[in-house]
């Protein structure tokens, strides 16, 4: 089958044994969708909303975490960046220790979008 929305890739990863990418008819990673994801190495994602604004410091208790986006909205909205999900208490103690109160932590792991759009530079069209 060709996959052209994020709907079908997620479908695809759940229910696909392996899968080809294509872009511009061009192959560009094949396999099964975990070991395309573990292939390219891509980090997990945190976002993390709070009541106020954290620190700009606050991530220095985890040297792992990347800052990836700190928006203006309210609530307060950060995404960090980790390499793995084991590193993902330590974000949360790094909110604590600041004295940020923690209203959502949503863990956002790497899909075969992610693996597409680290191959390619662009999303699949939706």
């Amino acid at each position: 089958a060709v996959l052209y929305s994020t709907h079908h890739m997620e479908e695809a990863e759940q229910v696909c044994d392996r899968v080809v990418l294509l872009d511009a008819g061009r192959v560009v990673a094949s396999g099964t969708p975990a070991a395309l994801v573990q292939a390219h190495a891509l980090r997990v994602r945190v976002e993390i909303i709070t009541q106020e604004p954290l620190p700009h410091d606050w991530l220095a208790q985890v040297p792992e975490a990347q800052r990836l986006a700190a928006g203006g909205e309210r609530p307060p909205r950060t995404t960090v960046s980790i390499d793995t999900v084991a590193r993902a208490p330590r974000l949360l103690e790094a909110v604590a220790a600041c004295g940020g109160e923690l209203l959502e932590f949503r863990i956002v792991r790497p899909s075969l979008q992610d693996v597409f759009l680290d191959l390619t530079g662009r999303a699949l069209r939706d």
